[in-house]
């Protein structure tokens, strides 16, 4: 049985990462009455898939500056980095559920787990978009078991054929984690890196693909799957290349399904579709605000700052 929280807070943040933590400390700070909901622990995603993975502040085309109060110095791991969100959290009102539904009935925002129903007069979502990677939907691809979405540093190969799908940072780290003891083969679809790698991460592929480590395959897709071999489309040719395993970065599913019952406007977009929001990061409903991976952050800090930005604009509204 479903209860209902009948006191409406002023804001219910839903997702525990930068933005929502971001959220709820500059709520704190302004004496509102608040929420902070998540369904596992603040920074769950960062401590369980990028814990030894070192967070920059400035990196590609990633240059703002942190204007809230999360703590993030430069150049820590997620393991630290996330114990430090977490000292911060401990003194935010907080609560562990998993949102299923956001409805806006009479003014009120219904933000509906299994068990509970929590109301409110403001929403921030940023439950970000990194549960959903995006799969390339070839033959062969599903349930294939050698074949993963995200680099898990606590798995170490030897000796093994690799091969690394994307040309964004994830997929040249993964190339780089792996390049050392492993032949990695770096498939990328455009004839260059995104514009948002870092100029580490550049450096040192072109490293080491100059030592015969890593090798990339410009221009080329992933077309299918039969057991350990793939079949990639290069300059116009289909060339079978073995691999024991397969490493895909494609990015994420935003959760379009789930937006659309709150309400949301989707519009239509390169990747398939993406929320309708403003200049003020709030969607056509009113009073519901996105931030973070919903908006297409892809930092730390732009997420951190997405939500510094709307809390200070409706309670300067407001003032």
């Amino acid at each position: 049985m479903t209860s209902i929280d009948s006191t409406p807070y002023d804001l219910l943040i839903v997702g525990g990462g930068p933005a929502g933590l971001e959220a709820a400390l500059q709520a704190q700070a302004k004496g509102m009455r608040y929420l902070l909901i998540e369904k596992k622990y603040v920074g769950a995603l960062i401590k369980d898939t990028m814990a030894e993975k070192k967070f920059y502040h400035v990196y590609g085309r990633n240059t703002a500056v942190l204007r809230g109060m999360l703590h993030f110095p430069d150049r820590v791991h997620g393991s630290e980095l996330v114990e430090l969100w977490q000292t911060q959290a401990a003194s935010l009102h907080m609560t562990i559920d998993t949102v299923v539904s956001i409805q806006r009935q009479d003014g009120l925002f219904q933000v509906a787990s299994p068990t509970q129903t929590y109301q409110g007069t403001k929403v921030i979502l940023t439950s970000g978009t990194f549960e959903n990677p995006r799969k390339l939907h070839v033959p062969g691809e599903a349930g294939h078991p050698n074949i993963f979405y995200s680099l898990d540093y606590y798995n170490d190969y030897e000796d093994k054929a690799i091969m690394v799908v994307g040309g964004g940072n994830s997929a040249l780290e993964t190339a780089i984690y792996h390049g050392e003891h492993n032949k990695i083969v770096l498939i990328v679809r455009k004839d260059n890196f995104a514009e948002s790698v870092t100029p580490k991460n550049r450096a040192q592929v072109e490293a080491m693909v100059a030592a015969g480590k890593i090798s990339v395959l410009w221009q080329s897709k992933l077309v299918r799957i039969v057991e350990q071999s793939a079949t990639i489309e290069h300059d116009g040719t289909l060339v079978e290349q073995p691999f024991d395993y397969l490493f895909i970065h494609a990015g994420y599913e935003r959760p379009l399904e789930f937006l659309k019952s709150a309400g949301i406007v989707i519009e239509e977009s390169l990747g398939g579709g993406k929320p309708q929001f403003n200049d003020h990061f709030e969607t056509n409903v009113p009073g519901l605000y996105l931030a973070g991976g919903l908006t297409g952050a892809d930092s730390v800090i732009e997420s951190s700052n997405q939500a510094f930005d709307i809390v200070n604009y409706f309670t300067e509204k407001a003032g």
